[in-house]
């Protein structure tokens, strides 16, 4: 809820624990804060600032935790494979984000996803393949990216 004061806000809670009692529902206490805006608010995966939003750190590290699973170098596939197990997690991520001030943390994202594909690829830690599996490479063996997503062109 938002409101005027930290006054407001208080009322509000024992307003909200009062209708909440009646359908013998709780309300979080880890959960239920009372938040200056100007902090950011924490709601469906996003940090809601008062002039954007991003997507919370908890979100981008399931991101990562997903992408690893995809792209862990001991899968008995090749790499179209893993692409194809990759690219639903690039979608379905990228696609609910994309509403949040992401351009930068796409850019960075997208080449931390290529750079665990190179890795797979060459079954070991990739630390200067980047410049030996070329992006276009990746893009023509069916990779998505989430920079696509905001820019088409890609």
């Amino acid at each position: 809820m938002l409101c005027g004061s930290e006054e407001e806000a208080e009322e509000a809670i024992s307003h909200v624990k009062e209708i909440l009692e009646e359908l013998e529902l709780t309300l979080h206490p880890q959960k239920t804060k009372i938040k200056n805006f100007s902090e950011g608010v924490d709601f469906l995966g996003f940090t809601v600032y008062v002039s954007h939003k991003v997507p919370r750190k908890e979100a981008v590290k399931k991101y990562k935790e997903a992408a690893r699973r995809a792209t862990r170098r001991n899968l008995p596939i090749n790499l179209e494979m893993v692409i194809q197990r990759l690219n639903p997690v690039v979608i379905g991520w990228g696609n609910y984000f994309k509403i949040a001030n992401v351009n930068w943390l796409y850019k960075e994202l997208d080449g931390w996803t290529r750079m665990r594909l190179r890795a797979f690829k060459e079954k070991r830690k990739s630390y200067n393949s980047n410049r030996r599996i070329l992006n276009a490479f990746l893009k023509n063996l069916g990779l998505k990216s989430l920079s696509s997503l905001l820019n088409p062109a890609w």
